[in-house]
């Protein structure tokens, strides 16, 4: 945590002989010690402790068994992305290169980087505070708990929902249902305007997970914005209805 704390620091303006160590030091203990908010909404107590058991059985190994016990098997530990699925953009831009060269940073001083590596995946990470995280994905592209329990494309012979291929981000109204923001595009008009809000002019980003084949550019083909990933029997994307309203249900307590 020092180095990326450090390596932040410098992405900020910081540089080696005027960065200040002391005061770094003090944000990595707030940071060990800050508890996440409390759910401000109402808990389906029931329903919770069902997903408490869905929860230890799908997602405690690679999670962590709660939002403050992060005990689990596979917690920390790399999931190549040829398994997890998630876009690999984001993964694929950080090099062998730019690993090497950050690690050069802050060369002839004794905090001297030399943890940063490249990988070929994923890290699973704890979910403290999960339900005040959204959009999900490390490239934000699944707006709500819920929707992230869906599969990214359909099954033709059962028709379940999938996740949204398009929706918009940046609205602050909190989805209590599938915990997220407001997101549908349904509430939104055509400029990006809540529909709810008739009298609030900002216009929101209109996030499209969706590939456009054949563009020039990566930006032109709509790259790194894919919705697909952390999906299929092992992930709970085949679990009931009911089971994935019950581990949406637990994850408020986290």
């Amino acid at each position: 945590m020092e180095e990326r704390n450090k390596s932040a620091a410098f992405g900020t303006g910081a540089f080696p002989p005027t960065i200040d160590l002391k005061q770094l030091a003090r944000v990595e203990q707030w940071l060990l010690t800050k508890e996440p908010p409390k759910y401000p909404f109402s808990i389906n107590v029931q329903l919770s402790a069902q997903g408490e058991k869905v929860y230890a059985q799908y997602c405690a190994r690679c999670h962590g068994r709660n939002g403050r016990d992060f005990n689990g098997e596979y917690v920390g530990d790399i999931v190549p992305i040829d398994k997890i699925g998630t876009d690999r953009h984001r993964l694929d831009s950080y090099t062998e290169e730019l690993a090497v060269t950050q690690n050069n940073l802050y060369a002839g001083y004794p905090w001297r980087f030399s943890h940063f590596r490249k990988t070929f995946g994923y890290a699973n990470l704890p979910l403290d505070g999960i339900w005040l995280r959204a959009p999900y994905l490390h490239n934000g592209s699944v707006p709500t708990l819920r929707d992230l329990l869906n599969p990214s494309i359909q099954d033709p012979h059962t028709k379940d929902p999938i996740r949204p291929t398009v929706f918009y981000r940046g609205y602050d109204v909190f989805d209590q249902a599938k915990v997220g923001f407001v997101s549908d595009v349904s509430r939104f008009d055509d400029e990006g305007r809540s529909k709810d809000e008739p009298e609030n002019p900002t216009k929101y980003f209109r996030f499209d997970t969706q590939l456009r084949p054949g563009g020039a550019t990566p930006r032109d083909r709509n790259e790194g914005n894919s919705n697909a990933g952390h999906e299929g029997s092992e992930y709970g994307t085949m679990l009931s209805a009911q089971e994935k309203d019950a581990i949406v249900e637990y994850l408020k307590t986290f």
